[in-house]
């Protein structure tokens, strides 16, 4: 970031960011929360967010820098992890199946499409 935006790194400087990522999660309370280009994975994001009650599936790439991850509350069950790397590149993908346990038995997604259930 700070090559991208050299004319004010003060903006980017991760000590700053980490601050506003922090603020910006709470303020949204998402059920559901979704990175790219993930680093401070370990150091920063999983412990942050499991104390905010979420849990994490997350991809990093074996240089492990820029990862994705996807971040969920407690009322969702993981249901299936589908995240892969590309072969032959650093880049991978975050890909999950969640069940609402709210409702455990409904497959409705609130978007209007539906998933079957295989169980």
């Amino acid at each position: 970031a700070q090559t991208q935006f050299h004319d004010r790194t003060s903006v980017v400087a991760w000590d700053l960011r980490k601050k506003r990522i922090r603020s910006e999660i709470r303020r949204a309370r998402a059920d559901i929360v979704c990175l790219c280009e993930v680093t401070h994975f370990d150091d920063f994001f999983e412990p942050m967010l499991l104390e905010l009650g979420y849990k994490a599936v997350a991809r990093q790439p074996r240089n492990g820098h820029h990862g994705c991850a996807i971040f969920c509350r407690s009322r969702f069950k993981l249901v299936q992890d589908m995240s892969f790397r590309y072969s032959g590149s650093n880049q991978s993908a975050a890909l999950v199946c969640l069940r609402d346990d709210a409702d455990p038995t409904s497959t409705e997604f609130r978007s209007g499409g539906s998933v079957r259930s295989e169980e």
